[in-house]
């Protein structure tokens, strides 16, 4: 099968812009970014896996508007507050972004999940400390999305 599709970067913004924004204002309350331990799961529509370390909530609009960063359009996450007291002791292995009901509960199924760590680890969340202590600050530090384009 051939894999020569390339979309333009009009297309890509487009495509990130209008999508994940809406799709997370879409609940009653801010949406966040819950971090876990462990793998993340085979997709977003599957129940979490791991153990919860804490939430961090994200802008009331998440996402900036796309970049062009050739080849890709990538958006960059607005301002995402520190979860000032996690939940649990574990290490960061992935995340997921959810709407929530009241700007604190994450959803179980995520609108966005991928692997979160500190930024030696190039993964796709990065946070000042993967190694979360009970009652302990969670920042992060960056979060961007790519669209590939030609």
């Amino acid at each position: 099968m051939a894999s020569a599709t390339e979309i333009a970067f009009l297309t890509a913004a487009a495509m990130l812009d209008g999508s994940f924004n809406s799709e997370l204002n879409a609940g009653a309350g801010d949406a966040v970014i819950a971090i876990y331990t462990g793998a993340a799961p085979a997709d977003c529509e599957t129940a979490p896996s791991g153990t919860l370390l804490g939430v961090c909530k994200m802008d009331a609009t998440p996402f900036g508007a796309a970049s062009n960063e050739n080849p890709n359009a990538r958006i960059t996450a607005a301002s995402i507050s520190d979860d000032s007291s996690a939940d649990t002791t574990g290490v960061a292995g992935y995340f997921r972004a959810t709407i929530t009901a009241d700007g604190v509960t994450p959803n179980a199924a995520a609108v966005i999940q991928g692997s979160a760590g500190e930024a030696a680890d190039s993964t796709d969340l990065t946070l000042d400390d993967k190694n979360i202590v009970v009652g302990g600050t969670i920042s992060v530090t960056a979060y961007t999305i790519d669209q590939p384009e030609a």
